[in-house]
């Protein structure tokens, strides 16, 4: 019974750390994800891009 308890509890541990990793992208990939989606939805065609937050410089694309 305790060896089952251990397994699970493994296994749940696993997950948790599986779903803080995948939820963990960096900001830069997260805003030029929706950079993406905001150009492919207003047809724009983008020479550069910046993100700014808290007056500063995040994200750049030439």
């Amino acid at each position: 019974m305790k060896r089952t308890h251990l397994y699970l509890s493994e296994i749940l541990l696993f997950f948790v750390f599986a779903g803080i990793i995948v939820s963990c992208s960096t900001p830069e990939k997260k805003a030029e994800k929706e950079i993406d989606s905001f150009m492919k939805k207003s047809g724009t065609v983008g020479l550069s891009d910046a993100v700014v937050k808290d007056n500063k410089i995040i994200y750049t694309r030439y």
